[in-house]
């Protein structure tokens, strides 16, 4: 593995989580326009220990339990300059062409987009913060919508 730059982290990974991309990846060798050409590692949400961290990271220890924001965003276009990066058109995820997933042992991760994990909450618990948190913003985006409310309640009962 190259040696961690400056402002990232590498991580062991602990858990790893399979969605709906990594099915189609697998089952199909595509999602939409977006096909596979050649080997990829897949694995969308993950929890790891941090094992190596960059000079310039100061939030982040050796040791550190934390969940991993996956994406990747430009940090150069309009809405990421504003802090949306969520909103960023030219945000990738793992697994993409050309951007492994994260089931593998060892990933280099940006500092910033890895969350320490509260002790009371199980590095399991940790891969599901992310499915979680796409269904908390549906239900603020619509906080009326029955439908949106028993697919997310769906989602956490599978879950547990």
């Amino acid at each position: 593995m190259q040696k961690c730059f400056i402002k990232k982290v590498v991580l062991a990974i602990d858990c790893a989580g399979i969605c709906g991309t990594d099915v189609h990846f697998w089952q199909e060798g595509r999602v939409g326009s977006n096909v596979v050409t050649e080997p990829a590692v897949l694995g969308h949400e993950a929890s790891g220990v941090v094992w190596e961290v960059g000079f310039k990271v100061k939030h982040l220890r050796v040791g550190d339990r934390v969940v991993i924001g996956p994406g990747k965003f430009c940090r150069n276009c309009k809405v990421c300059r504003l802090g949306r990066y969520n909103l960023c058109p030219f945000m990738r995820y793992p697994p993409f062409p050309c951007v492994n997933g994260l089931l593998q042992r060892y990933i280099q991760q940006d500092a910033d987009m890895c969350y320490k994990l509260p002790d009371h909450l199980t590095m399991e618990e940790g891969v599901l913060c992310a499915p979680l948190a796409v269904g908390v913003a549906a239900v603020r985006k619509e906080p009326k919508s029955d439908r949106i409310r028993k697919c997310l309640l769906s989602v956490v009962v599978q879950s547990v």
